[in-house]
């Protein structure tokens, strides 16, 4: 292979065999990032809905007047309180920004800033949103709870390289139920305002915006995103400072699989359903022109992860009864399957034909590919793999020489046998798994019950 890449093979079993693999050992250990014997201090507005006098005065409206004045409240009603570490750690982590220290946390549905010395209760601002056509400013109000399910990582929010504003990804609305009635949601990180820059729609109804992917361009901060509107895709870029859109072009399909992002060759790379069909989607910025290159079958595409340095997909293949994922990886202008051996009381990985049935053997044992989560660098990548036996196993993979080392995460067998792993995507709500955050950084730990684990990874020493 050309292209360079580590991976990570995650683990999900309450008792891991490590084979003798002669590298160092890696393990993956819980970040402890509050401290529960604290006090912090919370920031928040007195409503959860806020505006201004002069948005009110321009809107010709009172408070009372609107929604009966029920969650709503001026802007500058604050109040600070303090909120103790352990009630803290009651929150579950949901995304890590760029800078690597400020974490977005959720707890009963909202979203809260947490720097490691003070807490921003995010707030809905009215005076940035965008009413709907049909409901005007009433979906608004909803904001919070709608943001509840929106998934961990890059699958819930999207942020910019500076880490001001995230696009609040609704994957699982728009995948799973074909709408997303909170259209261009952004949350900015630096007074904590939520808003809708766009109101949303419905496949069906072809009424206002259904966004389904989206990717910032570091150079020049604008957010590209696939999006669906008026019964047709979109490639389009934003602006988050302006607000002003472009169309880029119209390519083929209906729906983008998770993620995006740029190429080797710096193009803007996705995924287009087309019926049974599935689009490799390349643009370019300098020419403008968009091609679309159809993919053998390889099952369901779940997650697409594009880098300068290398591109992983997972897709979801069934087999009889059972249902399970499969890493595949694009290299020397082919798809290849991402395989894994045991074999002697050792594991080895290498790359297949998409289209090539796994290996099968006395000697030889075939593990499926679980799970995989490419870091931002393209360096890294998280992935599972289980044995025929259900037995799961944790490595790291240079793909350069597809030499494998063991990862140790005996640190969650616990939580793995009480609450379920979620390292993998689907379990019917097109839930995300593991995926890294705040850079390459930290790794985030979902779990079936919706609870996560912010994790980094630390040598053990030798084997």
């Amino acid at each position: 292979m050309k292209k360079r890449m580590i991976a990570l093979i995650l683990l999900a079993v309450l008792a891991l065999s490590l084979p003798a693999l002669g590298e160092p050992l890696l393990k993956l250990v819980p970040v402890q990032w509050c401290d529960e014997d604290r006090e912090y201090t919370m920031h928040q507005n007195k409503c959860p809905v806020t505006v201004t006098q002069e948005w009110l005065d321009a809107q010709g409206v009172t408070l009372e007047q609107l929604q009966g004045g029920v969650g709503i409240g001026l802007a500058s009603e604050t109040f600070t309180q303090p909120m103790p570490g352990e009630m803290l750690l009651k929150a579950r982590v949901v995304s890590v920004l760029p800078d690597g220290e400020t974490l977005l946390l959720e707890m009963d549905g909202v979203p809260m800033l947490f720097d490691g010395e003070n807490i921003r209760v995010v707030s809905i601002d009215l005076t940035r949103c965008k009413p709907s056509e049909d409901s005007g400013y009433r979906m608004l109000m909803g904001l919070h709870g709608a943001i509840r399910t929106t998934g961990i990582g890059c699958a819930g929010y999207i942020w910019s390289p500076d880490g001001r504003v995230a696009l609040v990804a609704n994957g699982i609305a728009t995948l799973g139920g074909g709408s997303n009635p909170f259209g261009m949601t952004l949350l900015d990180a630096r007074d904590g305002a939520l808003y809708m820059a766009e109101p949303g729609g419905s496949y069906n109804r072809g009424m206002g915006m259904v966004i389904q992917q989206a990717c910032f361009d570091d150079e020049s901060g604008l957010l590209y995103c696939v999006v669906y509107v008026n019964r047709t895709s979109q490639l389009r870029s934003y602006n988050p400072e302006s607000g002003r859109w472009k169309i880029l072009s119209s390519p083929r399909g209906a729906m983008a699989c998770e993620g995006m992002g740029w190429n080797a060759q710096g193009k803007l790379q996705f995924l287009m359903y087309d019926g049974g069909d599935i689009y490799l989607t390349t643009h370019s910025l300098e020419t403008g022109m968009t091609a679309q290159e159809l993919l053998p079958n390889i099952g369901n595409p779940m997650n697409f992860a594009v880098t300068p340095s290398f591109t992983l997909l997972v897709s979801k293949i069934k087999s009889g009864d059972m249902e399970f994922s499969v890493p595949y990886c694009f290299a020397d202008g082919g798809i290849y399957r991402i395989a894994f051996f045991a074999e002697d009381g050792a594991t080895r990985a290498q790359l297949e034909p998409a289209e090539d049935a796994p290996q099968s053997g006395a000697a030889v044992k075939t593990l499926s590919g679980w799970h995989a989560a490419l870091s931002p660098d393209g360096r890294y990548a998280l992935l599972a793999c289980m044995s025929r036996e259900w037995a799961f196993s944790a490595y790291v993979m240079d793909t350069s020489t597809l030499a494998l080392t063991s990862v140790d995460i005996s640190a969650f067998a616990d939580e793995i046998a009480e609450k379920g792993a979620g390292f993998q995507y689907g379990n019917g709500r097109w839930r995300p798994g593991l995926c890294f955050t705040g850079g390459d950084r930290y790794i985030l730990l979902p779990f079936l019950d919706g609870s996560t684990v912010l994790c980094e990874l630390t040598e053990t020493g030798a084997q």
